[in-house]
């Protein structure tokens, strides 16, 4: 058996997508998944709207929390 490298963390990666101007800021990814809820509670896809929603919610708590644990740290 070979041996493997060591797989990147989720954060590492998505800071390195970010950096290179692949990835919106959270921010901006909320904002689009914002803008997309509109359009397909618009075109009567509520369900899809739906599961827009949750992840928003779930976006914005993740969102204070990292903005609390920041201002916690002295970052």
């Amino acid at each position: 058996l070979g041996t493997r490298e060591p797989q990147p963390s989720v954060s590492g990666m998505v800071g390195i997508n970010r950096a290179a101007g692949v990835l919106p800021s959270r921010r901006g990814a909320l904002l689009a998944l914002m803008n997309l809820q509109t359009k397909l509670f618009v075109k009567g896809e509520h369900a899809d709207a739906l599961v827009c929603t949750n992840a928003i919610q779930t976006m914005q708590e993740l969102l204070e929390s990292v903005e609390k644990l920041s201002h916690t740290a002295g970052v």
